[in-house]
């Protein structure tokens, strides 16, 4: 079971949309890369059994091809650094520091730009305020890296 980074494994007219996502990530020098696109069945009850996702198999996005999550590029950004087997390493996914709360809250932006869903904008009853770079503060959803289109269900 490994993960799927291409997005040419999407279905249209998701995967254009992505394909322009990626575009204007990169034009708005986001420091952002794929991590992963369609999603086998197996792989999503693996993650189902170890609470990475509530969606059991067949009943994501990501199992149709319609969904994508980005993580933080590590190599451009300072992030902060959580444990790992008895490792240090830079958080692909961190939305504490205040550099990687801003780059979240840009993706978010372009992800609504082109009228798609944002994990980002699923918001917890008891989530709390990030502060961002300028000090300002916003509130994010629980699944940041996440960006699906709308009514992938229908």
């Amino acid at each position: 079971m490994r993960v799927q980074r291409s997005i040419n494994k999407l279905k249209p007219p998701f995967m254009h949309a992505a394909i322009w996502l990626v575009h204007l990530i990169e034009e708005n020098e986001l420091p952002l890369k794929v991590y992963e696109t369609l999603r086998s069945d197996a792989l999503q009850q693996k993650y189902f059994d170890r609470g990475v996702t509530r969606a059991r198999p067949g009943q994501s996005a990501h199992n149709h091809g319609f969904a994508v999550d980005f993580i933080l590029d590590t190599d451009k950004i300072s992030v902060r650094r959580r444990g790992w087997r008895g490792r240090m390493y830079p958080d692909a996914w961190d939305d504490e520091s205040p550099n990687a709360v801003e780059v979240w809250s840009r993706f978010g932006e372009l992800v609504r730009g082109l009228d798609l869903t944002w994990g980002g904008d699923w918001i917890a009853k008891n989530a709390k305020p990030k502060t961002m770079s300028d000090g300002s503060s916003i509130i994010l959803g629980w699944d940041l890296p996440h960006v699906e289109i709308r009514g992938w269900r229908r």
